[in-house]
């Protein structure tokens, strides 16, 4: 009878891990459930940023177009004065005029700074995005990660509820027929029902010892997914 009620204590320690089991499911859904709106926040972001970048773009080029007409019909008017008055020297040799930010910076120099080489805040933008692009790749990837597990966990929450039902239809039919009249021994040996009671209550034991295990690598399975739902924070 001792070896019946250690399989007794199995099965209710492995009942109560199954409880903690499926309570660590529920947290792993709300946590992929904080993911999916951050997610989702990160796309809103994503889009707006994109399209502040594409119209600031656009509006660059627009000026910088605007600007090298500008920086022409100077170039044209200063050409025809200085032909008109005989005088091609009236500009210094060593400074020039370069259209800058605001269409009137003038700096010394040999060679002017070339338009497209103007840094100006759409290449942060642009970068930001690609940044916000990244990080939204990969959080997709753990949420199908994490996606993934939740389906399979709850696949073997559900095997082991049918086990745990198993092994307490067996505890009970074995509990049952031990606490009724027994058959008699088999030729009369006093041994042989105690041997085949002993062996049935070794298999529940290894049964149980089973089931323990595997609930225990799912534990140890569900603490790596926290691990890696809890980086995705940081």
């Amino acid at each position: 009878m001792k070896d019946l009620y250690d399989s007794m204590e199995r099965e209710n320690d492995l009942k109560d891990q199954l409880k903690f089991s499926e309570e660590e499911a529920k947290m792993m859904r709300r946590r992929v459930s904080d993911m999916d709106e951050e997610n989702e926040s990160l796309r809103v972001q994503l889009q707006k940023m994109s399209e502040k970048a594409s119209k600031h773009k656009k509006r660059e080029k627009e000026r910088e177009k605007q600007l090298e007409e500008e920086r022409k019909e100077r170039e044209v008017r200063t050409a025809n004065l200085a032909k008109d008055e005989g005088d091609t020297g009236s500009l210094s040799s060593d400074v020039i005029l370069v259209v800058g930010a605001e269409g009137s910076d003038v700096i010394s120099s040999d060679e002017p700074i070339p338009i497209t080489q103007r840094k100006d805040s759409t290449d942060e933008d642009l970068m930001n995005v690609m940044q916000l692009r990244i990080q939204l790749e990969m959080l997709e990837q753990e949420l199908l990660n994490s996606h993934k597990k939740l389906d399979e966990m709850d696949l073997e929450n559900e095997n082991l509820q049918e086990e745990v039902k198993f092994l307490q239809g067996r505890l009970t039919a074995y509990e049952s027929q031990g606490s009724g009249p027994r058959d008699p021994p088999p030729e009369g040996s006093g041994s042989a029902a105690e041997s085949y009671w002993e062996e049935k209550v070794r298999e529940l034991a290894a049964e149980a010892d089973d089931l323990r295990w595997r609930l225990i690598e799912k534990d140890r399975e569900m603490e790596r997914i926290a691990v890696v739902s809890g980086n995705s924070y940081s």
